[in-house]
C-alpha cells in the first residue's frame, strides 16, 4: 500500500512562502563536513518539477475576503494519508484517514495567511491562503422594560448614531494589511504591497485593539504608531469609505525551506528557501520543537541536536534586522 504522507500546515498571522523543493547534492557540487559543533554543506535548492494538485480543499474563504465567523476545512484527495494542523501555536496531529479529514480552525482576528502544505513521498504540494477575520460585536441590549428612556432629543440621536456605528463596524467587507506610514484622528496612511493606501478615521469613534492570540486588547489611538503592523477594516458609506475598527496585528514569518547549515553552538540554523535566500533562524530554549514522525503520523518533541542538513522545515519566527528568532518549527526526518 502506498504510505504517502500528507502534512497540511496552516499557518496564522503570519506571511509565508509556498514552493515544492527538492535537494539535488552532487559528489562534485556538494561538500558536507564537520567543523567543531558546526556542520556546513553547500546544497542546491530547486524547483521540483510541475506538481499535479491531488489535494483539494473547500471551506476556505476568497482571497482577501472578510469573515466574521471561524471556518470548517475539508481536505480530500490521497486517502489513508496522515495530516497535522499547524496554525501560530496550535498543532494538530490526526491519524490516517481514509476519506475526507475535516478540521475547524479558530482563526486570529485580522489578516490571515495560511500555508496549507501537502508532503508526499514523491512530492510536496503547497497551497496559501489570505483573508481577513473580523469577529462578530453584538449589540449588548436590556429587555426592553429595563432600557432607561432618553431624557432628551440628543439622547435619542446619540443612541441611534452608536447603534448605526456598531452596524457600520461590523458590516466592513473590506480590509487592509500593511505597516502604519502615518496617522491622525481623522485618517491612517497604511503601506501595503508597496503602494500608501490613506483611509479616513472617524475621531472619537472609530475603535482600536490589539490582537493577542485569538483575543482582542483595547486601546488608543496613542497606542497606534509609525511602523506598526496594523489591520484596517473598512466600511462602505454612501459617498465615501471609512474605517470604524483598527487591530494593532503583528503576523509571525513563515518559513519554509531546507535546513544547509547547522552552528550547534550558536543554536542556529541557515534555511534555504524556494528563491534560494539564505536565512539565518536562531533556536531558544523557548522554542516549541517538533517533528513529524511518518511511521506512526504524529507529532513528536524534537530538540535541536537532532536536527539535520538536508531535512525540510516549516518555522514560525519573529525578525530583528537580518535574524529569525524561532517561535515554534516543525521539521520532516528524511
Amino acid at each position: 500500500m502506498n504510505k504517502e504522507v500528507l502534512i497540511a500546515i496552516f499557518i496564522g498571522i503570519a506571511l509565508g512562502v509556498g514552493g515544492a523543493l527538492y535537494i539535488n547534492t552532487q559528489s562534485t557540487a556538494s561538500k558536507a563536513s564537520t567543523t567543531g559543533d558546526k556542520q556546513i554543506a553547500e546544497i542546491s535548492v530547486l524547483p521540483s518539477p510541475k506538481v499535479v494538485q491531488t489535494v483539494k480543499y473547500r471551506g476556505i474563504p476568497a482571497s482577501m475576503s472578510v469573515v466574521n465567523n471561524d471556518i470548517t476545512m475539508v481536505k480530500v484527495g490521497e486517502p489513508n494519508s496522515s495530516i497535522f494542523v499547524f496554525q501560530t501555536t496550535l498543532t494538530i496531529a490526526s491519524s490516517r484517514h481514509e476519506k475526507a479529514f475535516v478540521q475547524k480552525i479558530a482563526l486570529k482576528p485580522g489578516f490571515n495567511h495560511m500555508l496549507f502544505s501537502a508532503v508526499g513521498k514523491n512530492n510536496t504540494q503547497n497551497s496559501t491562503f489570505d483573508f481577513f477575520y473580523l469577529p462578530m460585536q453584538k449589540a449588548q441590549l436590556t429587555p426592553t422594560d429595563e432600557v432607561p428612556k432618553a431624557t432628551s432629543e440628543a439622547e435619542v440621536l446619540k443612541g441611534k448614531l452608536e447603534m448605526k456605528v456598531l452596524q457600520l463596524r461590523s458590516e466592513a467587507r473590506k480590509a487592509v494589511h500593511g505597516i502604519v506610514k502615518n496617522i491622525t484622528d481623522s485618517a491612517i496612511q497604511v503601506n501595503t504591497d508597496g503602494k500608501t493606501i490613506s483611509i479616513k478615521l472617524e475621531p472619537e469613534v472609530t475603535k482600536f485593539y490589539e490582537v493577542s492570540g485569538i483575543d482582542l486588547v483595547d486601546l488608543e489611538i496613542k497606542d497606534v504608531a509609525v511602523g506598526d503592523e496594523v489591520t484596517v477594516f473598512i466600511s462602505k458609506l454612501p459617498d465615501e469609505e471609512k474605517s470604524y475598527v483598527i487591530y494593532k496585528d503583528s503576523v509571525p514569518s513563515l518559513i519554509v525551506g531546507k535546513i544547509a547549515d547547522i552552528d550547534a553552538s550558536a543554536f542556529r540554523l541557515t534555511v534555504l528557501d524556494p528563491e534560494q535566500s539564505k536565512l539565518l533562524v536562531d533556536v531558544e530554549s523557548t522554542t516549541n520543537q517538533q517533528a513529524f514522525n511518518k511511521d506512526t503520523g504524529k507529532l513528536e518533541q524534537f530538540g535541536f541536536s537532532k536536527l539535520q542538513i538536508g531535512e525540510q522545515i516549516f518555522i514560525l519566527a519573529s525578525k530583528s534586522k537580518d535574524i529569525y528568532t524561532a517561535s515554534s518549527y516543525v521539521s520532516i526526518p528524511n
